[in-house]
């Protein structure tokens, strides 16, 4: 029985488990970039894929209450859930989470926001080229 219930333990932890390539630091900006090394969905240009960003120990991620007090969190993990467009070069934020370095989560935010253009030299340019051309 105890074999059994360390094998179903084993397989839910793997399956769930998430395996990130590292994007090379050339040409970025921010830290550490990564992207999953399975993408969500595909539907013809669009790709819709898991982005890690582990930002340079000095970056800040500032959060603002309703009555505009901050706090400022340093040493955190971003995960965004992006589409890209690989025709059209550009993107849009679907979801944002960000945790403390213990995993503590910091912000959680659903946006699904408008597409926006990737911006010539810019990591978000670099992280689509490289998206399109592992998935496309």
């Amino acid at each position: 029985m105890k074999k059994i219930l360390f094998l179903m333990l084993f397989i839910s932890s793997f399956c769930h488990s998430q395996e990130w390539i590292k994007i090379d630091g050339k040409d970025t900006v921010g830290g550490e970039w990564y992207i999953s090394s399975k993408y969500l969905s595909k539907r013809g240009n669009i790709i819709k894929i898991w982005v890690k960003n582990i930002p340079s120990p000095n970056e800040e991620f500032e959060i603002r209450d309703e009555k505009g007090k901050s706090k400022i969190y340093k040493n955190h993990i971003v995960k965004e859930l992006i589409e890209f467009d690989c025709l059209e070069e550009r993107y849009r934020l679907i979801v944002q989470d960000v945790k403390d370095s213990k995993g503590v989560a910091i912000w959680n935010k659903n946006y699904y926001s408008d597409w926006e253009y990737a911006v010539p030299n810019s990591t978000t340019l670099k992280l689509l080229y490289e998206i399109c051309e592992r998935f496309n």
